[in-house]
């Protein structure tokens, strides 16, 4: 009458998932891909966009610094698809001091595109001077990025050459 210690633990269940079990796992793991993958490619855009604007940004205080360290205006240029910084007069030969030149190449997804403060529409960038004076001054600007239906605007504060107002669409 005494059974075996080995029959009173063995499982009645079979070991293992069925295919039903698997299948609505994984229809349940495509449901939560399809739902994240929109959400990191609008990440990737949002990137791109305010990545450009943090370095336009950076370089307005540089050129700003720039001027008021060495005492000469220093613009950014924007052309098509880049914007340099650099003295507005080159240095002369033997210059201790032969000022900075740094330049950005956008990528060619994003537009660039300006508006002065007594104009309605932007303008894109085919070559535009952004000229910071010794004194510190600059042009108030207003500059946008976009790539597709996102785009990101700074304006700029002539005295500080500071970002004073932001905004920005990402669909």
């Amino acid at each position: 009458m005494v059974k075996s210690i080995s029959c009173l633990f063995k499982s009645k269940n079979p070991q293992g998932f069925t295919l039903i079990e698997i299948l609505v796992v994984l229809f349940i793991a495509s449901l939560i891909f399809a739902a994240v993958i929109p959400s990191a490619s609008n990440l990737l855009l949002q990137e791109q966009v305010r990545g450009t604007a943090r370095k336009i940004s950076l370089f307005a205080k540089t050129a700003r610094t720039q001027a008021l360290t060495e005492q000469q205006p220093y613009q950014i240029i924007f052309e098509k698809n880049t914007f340099t910084i650099s003295p507005l007069t080159p240095p002369k030969k033997g210059d201790p001091h032969p000022g900075i030149t740094e330049s950005y190449k956008l990528s060619k997804e994003i537009l660039c595109q300006f508006r002065s403060w007594e104009e309605e529409k932007w303008s894109k960038a085919e070559k535009f001077e952004w000229i910071f004076q010794p004194t510190g001054l600059c042009e108030p600007i207003r500059v946008r990025f976009s790539k597709d239906k996102a785009w990101y605007e700074m304006e700029f504060n002539p005295l500080t050459a500071n970002t004073q107002n932001e905004s920005y669409y990402f669909p």
